[in-house]
């Protein structure tokens, strides 16, 4: 259960993010030396990071694909460290033994939804660094870089992420996690938050209207974003596809997000079931997570 209010530490450091105290860009150091191992002894100290406690986190790769990490045991613990004097994020992961670190001008978008659970949005091929601990959490040692995703290859091809907090983590140090890097991140790098901004158009009603199909093709490792009338063909969408992507495939494939396959689409019949899975969703009647129509182009 969580506690009523946060101890006294954490209040401490909730008041430094906020306040930008203790906030300042840190130059990139080598692993080995000296300046590192210093640096790490002080976070770890002064405790220079809010640190949320995961159960679970889910990575959103290119390809459609949800990948899954659970804490199970103490090998397995996971956390989500905000480190405001080095301007990043840090996913802990497998026992706390690999760090991925991201910049914070790599996010593309962050929110925390009704129920606690952090979402950000990344670029496929974002910036990130692969750090493994020898010594356990607080990281004292300076770590050892890594060449290699720790996740075989989840991490390279990730655009999205959701991480779902410990029931002991207090509400109020997720809400502050959101504000500050909505402020930190976005506002004072004068960058717009792609998660908020889809959300106000909601709230706006400023968005794809019903009679349109929001279309996500995926190309050569590219991701291209179209839209078509709900009654559309098949072959307006090859054509709105040559037009757009300046080529025509030779195969296409849907993600069907109830089945969590992709499907091929060869003439109209199957081109009709790909937009009914869609509309489904747009009226409330699918158990699918997303309204968006995911396509994989092969040329």
């Amino acid at each position: 259960m969580a506690e009523d209010t946060p101890s006294d530490e954490e209040q401490i450091c909730v008041q430094e993010f906020l306040s930008g105290q203790n906030r300042r860009q840190i130059q990139s150091v080598e692993p080995s030396s000296a300046k590192l191992k210093k640096l790490c002894q002080t976070e770890a100290k002064k405790k220079l990071f809010l640190k949320i406690d995961l159960q679970k986190v889910e990575i959103f790769t290119n390809d459609g694909c949800t990948h899954n990490y659970m804490n199970g045991s103490r090998k397995d613990s996971m956390s989500f460290l905000v480190k405001y004097q080095r301007n990043e994020l840090s996913l802990c992961l497998f026992g706390h033994k690999h760090e991925v670190v991201i910049p914070w001008p790599e996010l593309k978008g962050f929110k925390r939804d009704s129920s606690g659970v952090l979402k950000f949005k990344v670029d496929y091929g974002f910036l990130r660094l692969y750090y493994f601990h020898k010594d356990g959490f607080p990281y004292k040692l300076p770590p050892v870089t890594m060449d290699n995703d720790p996740t075989d290859g989840v991490l390279s091809n990730a655009i999205g992420f959701c991480l779902y907090p410990k029931p002991w983590e207090h509400p109020n140090t997720l809400m502050v996690v959101e504000v500050g890097i909505n402020r930190l991140c976005f506002a004072d790098m004068k960058k717009e938050n792609e998660l908020l901004t889809v959300n106000k158009k909601e709230q706006d009603g400023s968005n794809i209207s019903d009679d349109n199909i929001s279309i996500q093709c995926i190309y050569a490792a590219q991701i291209f974003n179209l839209t078509l009338p709900t009654n559309g063909t098949f072959s307006n969408f090859l054509t709105l596809v040559n037009q757009q992507l300046g080529f025509s495939p030779e195969w296409i494939e849907y993600y069907n997000w109830k089945s969590n396959e992709k499907i091929s689409i060869t003439d109209e019949e199957d081109w009709k079931i790909a937009k009914n899975s869609y509309i489904k969703v747009r009226k409330g009647l699918g158990s699918e997570t997303s309204e968006i129509l995911k396509i994989f182009l092969t040329q």
